[in-house]
């Protein structure tokens, strides 16, 4: 990756969207796509329902899977908005993903569920989510600066506006990033146990 100042400006942004909510799909741009569900929701009987008419361009739907070990390669390519020749990340086409992309999916996937549940029924709820590196101006190594767009059918600006704030208030992620959440940190012997 390109190491030279930046001016605030972002040295990569991971973008993700969800459009079902806990309970269907979440992907990246140009690459990792997972199939999503709510820790909450009760087991399923059945298959999941069919798919939303999305991106044909899209890879695939993956369903989700057990952690890989270390030495199995990643399930599908990522999109990474870097220049592989210029050392700004690995190629839209490699078979990597990393924290910007997972952080995006995660709190895409988070706020939509939030954001129907505000919405009620009768609309329907799109969320992106980017994600974007940036040198950290407050001290040594980087930041992520993440920024979340969330569209409901059938509002005025006014009704989205509410509605974007009562998701964003709701939302575990959304928590989590400004501070409201807890994170916690344990150092533990190497190797783990």
């Amino acid at each position: 990756m390109n190491r030279e100042k930046t001016d605030g400006r972002a040295l990569y942004t991971a973008t993700a969207h969800n459009h079902t909510g806990p309970d269907g799909e979440s992907w990246a741009d140009g690459g990792l796509r997972i199939a999503v569900r709510s820790p909450l929701a009760p087991a399923r009987s059945s298959p999941p329902p069919a798919r939303s008419p999305l991106d044909p361009a899209q890879p695939p739907l993956l369903p989700a899977q057990p952690p890989l070990a270390p030495t199995q390669p990643p399930l599908t390519p990522a999109h990474t908005t870097g220049d592989a020749d210029a050392g700004d990340g690995p190629p839209a086409d490699s078979p990597e993903t990393n924290p910007e992309e997972l952080l995006a999916l995660a709190w895409a996937t988070c706020l939509s569920a939030s954001a129907r549940i505000v919405a009620g029924d009768e609309r329907k709820v799109s969320v992106r989510v980017e994600v974007e590196l940036r040198e950290d101006t407050t001290g040594p190594g980087y930041a992520f600066a993440p920024t979340a767009y969330i569209a409901f059918s059938d509002t005025t600006p006014g009704e989205a506006d509410a509605l974007a704030a009562a998701a964003h208030a709701r939302c575990p992620m959304s928590k989590l990033l400004t501070g409201k959440g807890t994170a916690n940190i344990v150092a533990v012997p190497y190797p783990p146990a």
